[in-house]
């Protein structure tokens, strides 16, 4: 993951991630600053997937959702960049919520993915996931987050950049320098896909 760097020796599967998610916080909501909580000392990686894992599933038909996530995945990723030990969001996107009834349905699919992902991902090629190769990660993520608020109003636009989005920060998460690559070829088709839904 993108804080093995400062000193994290563990990866974490997808399960675990999603598992994380749906448990954050208590009462009948799951807000941004219960999952920050959860993941905020432990790694910009997950923090890159969840949002991006988020807009790839229905959910970024609710209006605002994509725009919401964008933010997020852009300060967590410009923050990585510059060198944050840590993330930091502001209370705007702190006080974001959804009903904790949406998020189970929202990550229903994401968790049968994740049974088989969970199965063949793993650590390798990790050179790819550090150091320099991390920070390009990083910014090939905050270009993609910028696209994503004025692409609401394309159908699906999203869901492609969401998908690139989340195969770059599990690759962060698991260590897999395979899901970069995967992460590459994801991001020049939803590229692919954009330009043929605008022109």
């Amino acid at each position: 993951m993108v804080g093995s760097e400062r000193g994290e020796a563990a990866s974490e599967t997808l399960g675990e991630v999603v598992e994380t998610v749906v448990m954050a916080g208590d009462g009948d909501e799951v807000s941004v600053e219960a999952v920050l909580e959860e993941f905020g000392q432990r790694s910009f990686g997950p923090l890159i997937l969840v949002p991006g894992a988020l807009v790839a599933t229905p959910l970024s038909g609710i209006p605002g959702l994509a725009s919401t996530c964008a933010a997020i995945i852009a300060l967590v990723a410009g923050q990585f960049l510059i060198g944050r030990s840590t993330p930091w969001l502001p209370a705007v996107l702190r006080r974001r919520r959804l009903s904790r009834a949406r998020v189970d349905r929202a990550t229903a699919p994401i968790r049968r993915v994740a049974r088989l992902a969970d199965r063949v991902v793993r650590p390798r090629l990790e050179f790819l996931t550090r150091g320099l190769a991390a920070r390009g990660i990083a910014l090939v993520c905050l270009t993609l987050a910028v696209t994503m608020p004025p692409l609401e109003v394309v159908p699906f636009a999203n869901s492609a950049t969401g998908t690139a989005i989340a195969v770059f920060g599990l690759a962060l998460v698991a260590r897999d320098g395979v899901l970069v690559i995967a992460g590459a070829i994801v991001t020049a088709t939803a590229a692919a896909l954009v330009a043929r839904l605008l022109l």
